[in-house]
């Protein structure tokens, strides 16, 4: 089983995606809307994180490991709300064709 770890996504990420790109595109997808505490960064990495982890992959859990990285918490139901929004498959699916397109362009 491999594991995902913050440190090394953050490497792994940045190397593709900027935290700005991130904040970009979850305005575009409709994620982030107005000004807030909100981090899409630490949003999109708790959800990679989470998936690679030996830990269970719930709404929960995901919420534990954002407050863990964003150093914020969100009540639970309005996390429930967030990571339930169309916006986030977009978003993820953007994410994935940039490293999708890095990916062709590198071994190509």
């Amino acid at each position: 089983m491999i594991q995902i770890y913050k440190n090394s996504l953050k490497e792994y990420f940045s190397s593709t995606v900027s935290a700005s790109f991130i904040g970009r595109m979850a305005r575009k997808v409709g994620l982030k809307q107005r000004k807030s505490r909100f981090n899409p960064v630490s949003f999109v990495t708790s959800i990679i994180v989470q998936t690679g982890s030996g830990a269970k992959f719930t709404i929960i859990s995901i919420g534990a490991r954002y407050a863990a990285l964003s150093g914020q918490s969100m009540e639970s139901k309005p996390f429930h709300n967030k990571i339930k929004k169309p916006a986030i498959t977009q978003l993820m699916g953007m994410l994935l064709k940039r490293y999708t397109e890095f990916l062709s362009a590198k071994f190509a």
